[in-house]
């Protein structure tokens, strides 16, 4: 069977993953780090996994050197076998791809492209060969500094930097509409906040998706409908976590919208969230209220 895989330009080797190679990713114990490996969740295709980097201290490992990806968690997205379903709509739907973790890292690389923060992609394999990829993997950096939205604002007891957060919330879900991706699992648990107080100003210029600058929603600030009580210092980053059952389509249907809206909003529970953040969407994204 072929292998194919690929390397963010941030990861210098296989080895800075703790990896011999890209088969190591597909292995159950086949990383370096693997001894300490966290199951995050099991679902019918997938399993999740959080461990560290090589280097990263205080893990109950062998002292080691940091490999050149720095240090810190990854997590491990393995896809050992998909079910027809899934591998037609991989295959079939944009973005098209071969197999389960290449459609995640296309995703990924199409969100960041537009400005969307996600967890950073590092590398990908995928063993098999023919129409679909049975097998495949995926690594992405784990994000430190965030909290889910509900967390961050029951956590919160500023009034005005809660409603700086729905505002940030709002305009990264209508990033994520002008973006052209639906999600239809989307859920308020895949949507964090940065918990620093104040924020370094994004790197403008986009890179290639593997080195590119995590970019935050400061950009949309200045569209926002209170902009001139707005710092781009003071609106927290949202990030987007997962992009779970994503495609990306040739234009956001408003139905789409407000069906998403309407299930954030049940979620949310609190009437003057779940109103101020339809709002802040659909004015955002040039729709009537």
């Amino acid at each position: 069977m072929s292998l194919r895989s690929k390397l963010a330009p941030c990861v210098p080797d296989w080895a800075a993953l703790g990896a011999g190679g890209p088969e190591d990713l597909l292995a159950g114990d086949g990383l370096e780090t693997a001894a300490v490996a966290q199951e995050v969740s099991r679902g019918a295709d997938s399993s999740l996994f959080r461990l560290p980097l090589p280097g990263t201290p205080d893990q109950g490992l062998p002292p080691a050197r940091p490999r050149g990806a720095g240090t810190g968690f990854v997590y491990l997205r393995r896809y050992p076998s998909v079910r027809l379903g899934l591998a037609l709509r991989t295959r079939l739907t944009a973005p098209c791809s071969d197999s389960a973790a290449l459609r995640d890292w296309n995703l990924l690389c199409h969100l960041r492209s537009a400005g969307i923060v996600t967890p950073e992609p590092l590398a990908w394999c995928a063993k098999g060969g023919g129409f679909f990829a049975q097998q495949s993997a995926l690594v992405t950096r784990a994000l430190t500094g965030t909290r889910a939205v509900l967390e961050w604002l029951e956590a919160e007891e500023d009034p005005a930097r809660r409603r700086l957060g729905v505002t940030a919330l709002g305009l990264a879900l209508a990033r994520l509409f002008r973006a052209r991706v639906e999600l239809p699992r989307l859920s308020l648990a895949h949507l964090h906040l940065s918990t620093a107080r104040s924020q370094s100003r994004p790197d403008s210029g986009a890179g290639d998706c593997g080195a590119e600058q995590l970019l935050g929603m400061q950009s949309d600030a200045s569209e926002a409908p209170f902009a001139a009580n707005l710092s781009w210092r003071r609106l927290p980053d949202v990030v987007l976590m997962s992009v779970g059952g994503g495609r990306i389509v040739k234009r956001t249907q408003a139905r789409y919208v407000r069906q998403t809206l309407e299930r954030l909003g049940q979620e949310a529970g609190d009437r003057p969230l779940r109103e101020r953040l339809r709002v802040a969407v659909l004015v955002r994204a040039g729709l009537s209220r």
